[in-house]
């Protein structure tokens, strides 16, 4: 059930009526067609501004520690998400430390952070120069086979096999 606007003049009469009635705090929310919630929120508080109230415990992500964030992410873009939080929250003893998911919302906030391109495609002169080298060389493992598979009686990659230069 999604969150219905502020109380409007109207409803806040009819809550005031209804209670001046003697009628139940469900009594009333059902005639409203308000929560029980916002029906007793009203009346404990009727000057109180309306609206969500936040969380009184919720991790504050100040100003300083998205730009620490930042700093840290343009110092070393890759570096994973618990060592970017443990950064995040030296020096934060006095403060409530940021959650990994704070900093996360943070980077999803900023599309800086994305995954960059780390370099451009080759041009097409460049593949052709390779294609050409790579033509040049084709010729050099022929050439390697025919000294590694010698006629020679006792010949090893590892080296010699059991002899010594004695």
């Amino acid at each position: 059930m999604g969150r219905a606007g502020a109380l409007t003049e109207a409803e806040k009469r009819g809550i005031w009526g209804w209670r001046a009635e003697g009628l139940k705090l469900s009594d009333i929310a059902t005639r409203a067609d308000r929560s029980r919630n916002a029906v007793k929120r009203f009346l404990d508080q009727p000057d109180a501004t309306p609206g969500y109230v936040s969380n009184q415990n919720a991790r504050i992500f100040t100003e300083p520690a998205k730009t620490r964030v930042s700093n840290k992410l343009r110092a070393a873009p890759r570096s994973p998400l618990k060592a970017l939080t443990m950064q995040v929250n030296t020096g934060r003893s006095q403060r409530k430390p940021v959650s990994r998911e704070t900093v996360r919302h943070n980077m999803a906030n900023n599309m800086s952070f994305r995954r960059a391109i780390v370099r451009e495609p080759l041009s097409r002169e460049n593949r052709l120069r390779r294609v050409a080298f790579a033509m040049q060389n084709l010729n050099k493992i022929e050439e390697h086979r025919k000294i590694i598979y010698t006629d020679e009686k006792k010949f090893n990659l590892d080296g010699l096999d059991g002899y010594s230069d004695q």
